[in-house]
């Protein structure tokens, strides 16, 4: 059991403070156990406060710096997008950073990548709302 002091007269239980601190304490853990590797964080955004998404994208980043390790993560939120842009453009670390979309071709129904790699063509569909999930 993990027990937090948040200034009560005694510490209380980690699962006390929602899904949020526990997903984050999980995937603190994981760099610590990736060091010099890989992670995959499947919807990197469950059990995470929107509002607290750009700060949860500067401590992973924060964090893959730390350890050495590079960061896979799944969204299919738009909120989440934004939020990563937005932490690593404000770091200017954007270059740190890409995002891919995968979908079918529907003449050929295969699976195909698209790349957002180009940062000001990025820069461009986040501020005009454009659809990259």
């Amino acid at each position: 059991m993990v027990y937090v002091d948040v200034g009560l007269s005694r510490p209380v239980p980690l699962g006390f403070l929602g899904d949020g601190i526990g997903r984050l304490l999980s995937m603190v853990l994981a760099f610590h156990n990736a060091q010099d590797g890989a992670i995959l964080i499947d919807e990197i955004e469950n059990g995470l406060h929107y509002s607290k998404l750009v700060e949860v994208w500067r401590i992973i980043d924060w964090l893959s710096r730390e350890f050495n390790v590079q960061v896979f993560a799944t969204t299919h939120s738009y909120e989440c997008i934004e939020a990563a842009h937005s932490a690593f453009k404000q770091a200017e670390l954007d270059r740190d950073f890409s995002l891919l979309r995968l979908q079918r071709n529907l003449r050929t129904g295969q699976i195909e990548s698209i790349a957002y790699d180009d940062k000001e063509a990025f820069d461009y569909a986040m501020e005009y709302d454009l659809e990259v999930r």
